[in-house]
């Protein structure tokens, strides 16, 4: 499966929210909550799948991103294996890697604590009652290094001249202003929190809300392309358009 073809089977399978039509937003970040969580594991499963077609046969981490294949050492490269933000090997996305022992550093402290991570390294669930515990790591590992091609096609859906996500802040800005009978210049940050103040948002959406909301300012202030976006901002993003690509 490709990246745009894994992109299709995520919009077929998200069914699109009426934002217009809820008494609050709740759903409206739930959904998009639960979408990013979806992206984040399907392009887990995808990334794991493409490691085990080109996996070798003698792989064996050493210390600080490097190395031993069939006993050379080399730098590591991205499509070999993942870290994850602490510096350590990322097997929850890569369990397909066959890490074994080198007798030529039997005793390197850093191995020892890399086959360690190994024994004890949770698992990514996916159910809704455990995959919120991991769900900003695995927005976090995903998202730092995307396939190339996978970016440029989000880019092409995302971004209309840059203004996606100020629409997003705006059809929620809007929306907050009629629901609390406020002025929409009360601005977007005073009425998530008037939201929050009368228990109108459920855990995790005031910090979804103010992911949207940054995301926003910097592109109105110019001080990022959407290009340079990076991480969760741009998951969170996708989300958003997937479900509910009918936004004003």
């Amino acid at each position: 499966m490709d990246w745009e073809e894994l992109l299709k089977l995520l919009k077929n399978n998200v069914k699109p929210g009426q934002i217009t039509t809820y008494g609050n937003l709740s759903e409206f970040f739930y959904g998009a909550r639960n979408a990013a969580q979806a992206i984040a594991a399907m392009l887990n499963a995808a990334v794991t799948a493409d490691h085990q077609n080109r996996i070798l046969t003698n792989r064996v981490v050493t210390t600080n991103g490097l190395i031993r294949i069939d006993g050379q050492k080399k730098q590591l490269q991205n499509e070999d294996i993942s870290f994850r933000p602490d510096g350590r090997v990322d097997f929850q996305q890569h369990p397909p890697l066959r890490f074994e022992e080198d007798p030529q550093e039997e005793n390197d402290p850093a191995d020892i604590e890399i086959h360690s991570e190994q024994a004890t390294a949770k698992p990514i669930h996916t159910s809704s009652s455990t995959a919120y515990t991991y769900f900003n790591e695995i927005i976090e590992q995903i998202s730092q290094n995307p396939p190339a091609e996978f970016m440029h096609i989000l880019r092409e859906i995302i971004y209309e001249e840059g203004l996606f996500a100020n629409k997003i802040v705006n059809a929620i800005q809007q929306r907050l202003a009629n629901h609390f009978n406020t002025p929409e210049d009360d601005g977007i940050f005073n009425l998530i929190q008037l939201a929050e103040k009368h228990n109108q948002l459920m855990p995790g959406a005031i910090n979804l809300a103010h992911t949207i909301r940054k995301e926003r300012n910097l592109i109105i202030h110019n001080e990022i392309v959407p290009t340079e976006l990076r991480g969760r901002n741009l998951i969170v993003l996708t989300a958003a358009l997937l479900l509910w690509p009918q936004l004003p």
